[in-house]
């Protein structure tokens, strides 16, 4: 037993001192808090570029908007879908939000449904 207890203060005393709690934090101060330097690495665009060719144009992945703030009235089939040729999965629906003229996908890759927005690559 006393074994077991030097044992367990050895361990105590080794996670203190390797500082297993939080060593940093991320201050937002406008876009300037995105730039990466050698002493504070930071990804600045975690997500992948991602696109759609729709009517001639190309939308760019804009953000992922959760179903429940996506004003479902201006939402409207194009009865088109996401093909090779776009830099998203193929076969997904795609949605023209006539509210602005962009366009959404189903995103199913979150624990609840979400939409992928685009909007036009000007």
């Amino acid at each position: 037993m006393n074994h077991l207890l030097k044992l367990w203060l050895s361990l105590l005393i080794l996670f203190v001192i390797s500082g297993c709690g939080p060593t940093s934090e991320i201050k937002e101060s406008g876009k300037d808090s995105l730039k990466e330097t050698a002493e504070d690495p930071i990804i600045s665009d975690p997500l992948p570029l991602s696109w759609i060719n729709y009517g001639g144009e190309k939308y760019v992945f804009n953000r992922i908007i959760p179903k429940d703030e996506v004003d479902m009235s201006q939402i409207v089939s194009t009865n088109a879908l996401t093909a090779l040729g776009d830099g998203a999965e193929s076969g997904n629906e795609i949605f023209l939000y006539k509210k602005d003229g962009s366009l959404f996908i189903i995103d199913n890759t979150g624990p609840t449904e979400q939409w992928a927005n685009f909007t036009k690559n000007n």
